[in-house]
């Protein structure tokens, strides 16, 4: 009887095809069992069972049915489905649709994701592969590529190591002990290793040493620990009457001394801003070749207290001068003028003008007293100024005034900065100036007040011996103290060429606006009289701001003769620079040599905007150096 004989089993589509041989066999002999042949008649499920996860294998009528499952079942083709193996993770293998088992792949978890320093690749048989940080201080290369190595025998860079947040920090330069002071050797895992060092005050040489540049003195340089150290560096600076140079063995202090005769007896006003107010103090100096004495009391407006009784001083060469005045020991101190003011004393020894630096801006002018047998009153004279008057703002005004023989007012004009201006011709017996012959003091007093123009009835100061100058400062009528302001009278000159301003000349000025802030400035200015041309301009204030920097062809003085009784020079200046500065004023007495000496200046300071209002006024000293 013939049977049906399986011998191979092969998958096409979704139906299972047996391929079968004819034949007789031998009665008494079974078929041939072979580990690969599968039951094709069954009488059950498990018969059929094929162990090919891919394929549902049913026992359906006596014979073996095998049917694909759904492509992406899960099974298993090889070693490794879903499994981390020797760093590798083998993805889950899965059914296709023809019922065989693929495999899914693997991937090379340290090469899967960029790492950083300090990151670790991870594998896990569920997720795959990942990335975890590094333990802290786990050591690592940071991007300069340079952890736990040297540099030839200078430099060694410490190991780079892992911070908690998984950034690589680097360790860090160490510079091996080279040169003159010491030598060293850098060795990888040990690092920088000295074989010699100097002691501790060789002298090396490291850049400057024992030199002078930029007016600096750069001491020597020493070994410390190994490494040569620079010497220190001391700026060579001037100091109070003292001018610093830089010398061969440091900074030299060579004291400025006393070069002009500017003994005498002096009238001296100073004004300053104190505690949001504008305030005024005056008095008498008395100097001699060595120092300075305070004359009698100091009045002040709106406080107490003035100068100390005594203090040094110094008139270079040029006749620059520095003065200290510091505070009396009654007086408080934080209402105390500056201590230290710099200015200049004309070439005549009349007249000085000195500012201050710092936090309390001031201005100083003094005038020797001197005895004038006749005072020569009768004349025109220029007036510039500024003042605070007990209900006002501060204003700076200029105009000018003239006097008949007995020194009395028989005409006046005056203009001030916030646009004010008035004229008279009229006035009464008792409008007028007068001056002590003993000692040149004097009084410019008003029979009424005039608040709108000049908040004060009197004004009392100094006038120089030579008759050319008065300054004054106002007086209240109803209390006798002093008013915050100052007046400056120089007498008309008659109109010079321009060549009489050939020189240079120091300018000290002092700035004051209505909401009461003040600044002092110090400058200086040389004139080409010849030419017309300011060539060098200078002019920083208080607080250490360039006011005006340079001097070019467009910076000239003008010189003009107004149409008044007398002749008269008017001096403007135009700079262009940082800042440009308007003044005017008053081009005052000529020296025996037929040069301007001093003059006196104004800034009316009026701003461009829909109301004029003032701006900083300012008034100044122009005075010639020798």
């Amino acid at each position: 009887m013939a049977r049906e004989i399986p011998i191979r089993r092969a998958l096409l589509g979704a139906a299972t095809m047996t391929l079968l041989l004819a034949g007789c066999i031998e009665a008494g002999r079974g078929p041939a069992v072979e580990t690969d042949t599968l039951a094709t008649t069954c009488t059950s499920d498990g018969i059929c069972d094929d162990g090919n996860a891919c394929t549902d294998d049913r026992c359906e009528g006596g014979t073996c049915v095998r049917t694909p499952v759904s492509a992406g079942a899960p099974c298993v083709s090889g070693a490794a489905s879903e499994a981390c193996v020797a760093g590798s993770w083998h993805a889950p293998d899965a059914c296709n649709d023809v019922g065989e088992c693929v495999d899914g792949g693997a991937t090379e978890c340290t090469t899967a994701t960029a790492l950083g320093p300090c990151e670790l690749a991870t594998c896990d048989p569920t997720g795959g592969c990942g990335v975890e940080l590094r333990p802290a201080g786990a050591r690592c290369v940071a991007e300069d590529g340079q952890s736990d190595a040297c540099d030839g025998s200078t430099t060694y860079y410490r190991e780079d190591t892992c911070d908690k947040h998984g950034v690589c920090v680097e360790g860090g330069v160490e510079e091996c002990l080279t040169g003159e002071c010491a030598s060293s050797t850098c060795e990888v895992g040990v690092g920088c290793s000295v074989l010699s060092k100097a002691e501790d005050g060789t002298a090396c040489h490291d850049g400057y040493s024992k030199m002078c540049i930029d007016d600096a003195y750069h001491a020597a340089d020493l070994c410390r620990a190994g490494a040569c150290v620079n010497g220190a560096v001391t700026p060579c600076e001037d100091t109070f009457c003292n001018i610093g140079s830089c010398g061969a063995v440091g900074c030299v202090s060579t004291p400025i001394g006393i070069h002009a005769d500017v003994t005498g007896t002096w009238s001296v006003v100073a004004l300053r801003q104190e505690a949001e107010r504008l305030v005024l103090l005056r008095g008498g100096v008395a100097i001699d070749e060595t120092q300075w004495q305070r004359v009698g009391a100091i009045e002040a407006s709106g406080v107490t207290g003035g100068w100390a009784n005594d203090g040094p001083y110094c008139v270079s060469a040029t006749g620059a001068l520095q003065l200290s005045i510091g505070a009396t020991a009654t007086s408080d101190v934080t209402q105390a003028p500056a201590t230290e003011v710099s200015g200049q004393v004309s070439a005549d020894g009349r007249v000085f003008a000195a500012t201050s630096q710092g936090d309390r801006p001031a201005l100083v002018v003094g005038v020797k007293r001197g005895a004038i047998a006749v005072p020569r009153l009768a004349d025109q004279w220029r007036l510039v100024g500024v003042v605070k008057g007990q209900n006002t703002a501060t204003v700076g005004f200029s105009g000018w005034v003239t006097l008949r023989e007995a020194g009395c007012i028989s005409a006046f004009h005056l203009t001030r900065s916030d646009g004010l201006s008035a004229e008279s011709a009229t006035f009464v017996a008792g409008d007028c100036l007068t001056v002590l012959p003993t000692d040149g003091r004097a009084t410019l007093a008003f029979t009424k007040p005039y608040p709108d123009y000049l908040p004060a009835d009197s004004w009392v100061g100094q006038m120089s011996d030579d008759q050319r100058l008065v300054v004054l400062t106002p007086t209240a009528k109803d209390t006798g103290l002093p008013l915050a302001g100052l007046m400056v009278l120089v007498r008309e000159t008659p109109s010079v060429g321009t060549e009489a301003l050939d020189g240079d000349y120091a300018l000290s000025a002092f700035g004051v606006d209505a909401e009461l802030s003040t600044t002092s400035a110090a400058g200086m200015l040389a004139y080409a009289g010849q030419d017309g041309h300011v060539t060098i301009a200078t002019l920083e204030d208080s607080a250490g701001r360039e006011l005006i920097a340079g001097g070019t062809p467009s910076d000239v003085f003008d010189f003009s003769t107004p149409a008044v009784d007398g002749s008269w020079g008017m001096l403007r200046q135009t700079v262009t620079g940082t800042s440009s500065l308007d003044w005017n004023g008053q081009a005052g007495p000529l020296g025996a040599d037929g040069k301007l000496g001093l003059a006196v200046v104004y800034d009316a300071g009026l701003e461009a905007t829909f109301e004029a209002k003032p701006a900083r006024a300012w008034i100044g000293f122009l005075i010639r150096r020798d």
